[in-house]
């Protein structure tokens, strides 16, 4: 991997679940962090902050423009899958990635990273190839899909080297409860039941830490344009997974497959194709699923949530 020490890094939504695990990583590669975020002060000491709402394009030029970066993470997101917030997914994933392009417009960086979705394939066949035609379904689909197309509009305009990952099911150490395995996994620990689907769907599940390493080797790619997936072209079903929760943390919870619906339109088969990463980044995920599982159980254990 290049060296990141001394290089100035920018990492929006850095108090988000991707940013809790990929700025610490950061800093122990004595790189140089701003972190942005809506947050008012930092769970960094060692990086600066910035504390901006990317969706007013006022205070997102008022505190990017002239500042200087090597590299951004683009994490802030809105990650709501619920027709109700279909606005505000849409400010935050679309109108925020515009105002943060623009702000970065004329200045000089290395690369522009923006994790999408491998939610934007839909029903398209699996293993997912970037080649597939997207058929984003969700507001948060679209939305993420309505960012590509800026940033990449932002590549060939301005000829700015930017990158495009389209991530699987990530999960690990900080992520919101309410999303499946920490959901299942505190339910379990807790010993209470566990409402879910009939769970024959398929997803390919990605640990954070393989996931950081993706993000960081970025600064390999020469191009000013790529879409990449990110996974680990492995399906999963849900039952299998939290059977194995369930197991491992010998709880008495009741696993209450067919209690909820699949949303509509949501994939039944859901797993990405990582070959092109693979040979561009030379990475892959290293972590089994198994091996991911129980180090995110230790980590919601130590918490004590």
């Amino acid at each position: 991997m290049p060296s990141y020490r001394g290089k100035r890094v920018l990492v929006t939504g850095a108090s988000g679940f991707i940013g809790k695990n990929l700025v610490p990583r950061l800093l122990e590669e004595k790189a140089v962090v701003t972190s942005l975020s809506l947050a008012a002060g930092s769970p960094f000491p060692n990086a600066e902050h910035l504390s901006v709402d990317l969706t007013n394009r006022g205070q997102t030029l008022a505190a990017l423009t002239g500042k200087e970066f090597d590299f951004i993470f683009h994490l802030a997101a809105n990650i709501s899958r619920d027709s109700k917030d279909k606005e505000a997914v849409f400010a935050a994933n679309v109108e925020g990635t515009r105002n943060l392009l623009e702000a970065l417009r004329y200045t000089s960086y290395q690369r522009f990273v923006l994790p999408s979705t491998a939610e934007v394939y839909n029903h398209n066949a699996v293993p997912f190839v970037e080649t597939q035609e997207a058929h984003p379904l969700s507001s948060y689909a679209q939305s993420k899909f309505q960012a590509e197309r800026l940033c990449l509009e932002e590549a060939a305009t301005y000829k700015k080297p930017t990158t495009i990952y389209r991530i699987a099911v990530s999960y690990g150490p900080h992520q919101k409860p309410a999303l499946l395995i920490p959901n299942v996994i505190l339910s379990c620990l807790h010993q209470t039941d566990v409402p879910l689907t009939l769970g024959e769907e398929t997803r390919d599940f990605i640990y954070i830490q393989d996931l950081v390493e993706a993000l960081l080797v970025s600064s390999k790619l020469t191009g000013k344009g790529e879409i990449l997936n990110i996974g680990t072209g492995i399906e999963s079903s849900v039952r299998s997974i939290a059977e194995y929760i369930h197991a491992i943390t010998h709880s008495r919870s009741n696993l209450q497959f067919g209690m909820y619906p699949l949303r509509p339109g949501q994939p039944i088969r859901y797993c990405v194709n990582t070959l092109k990463a693979e040979q561009l980044l030379g990475w892959r995920a290293t972590t089994s699923l198994h091996e991911g599982l129980q180090k995110t159980i230790a980590w919601y254990q130590r918490q004590q949530i």
